[in-house]
């Protein structure tokens, strides 16, 4: 499976479980995903836990991005990249309580 970029002009598919899947370039990550994923989506059948969904995707997207770059596995310089991305998407997505 080839990494596919997503379309950060469309708001859908910056959250699209799909196009993450798509994007993420290992099985691992894959896997890795899907199980943070089916935890997100059963406990955001209360409608309590649907911001941690929306989050958990948000994330993922960053994460898929910074992983399919070229150089990701060898690369320790990506772990900060990443870390900074989701600081930064938190406080983007960080709604007023």
């Amino acid at each position: 499976m080839s990494a596919q970029p997503i379309d950060y002009d469309d708001p859908q598919q910056r959250i699209d479980p799909q196009q993450i899947l798509r994007v993420l370039p290992t099985e691992r990550a894959r896997q890795g995903f899907l199980a943070e994923y089916q935890d997100a989506a059963r406990a955001a059948i209360d409608p309590a836990g649907w911001s941690a969904l929306t989050t958990l995707l948000q994330h993922w997207s960053v994460r898929a991005i910074a992983m399919s770059r070229p150089g990701y596995a060898q690369s320790g310089e990506e772990a900060v990249y990443v870390s900074r991305l989701l600081q930064a998407t938190d406080l983007i997505t960080r709604q007023p309580q």
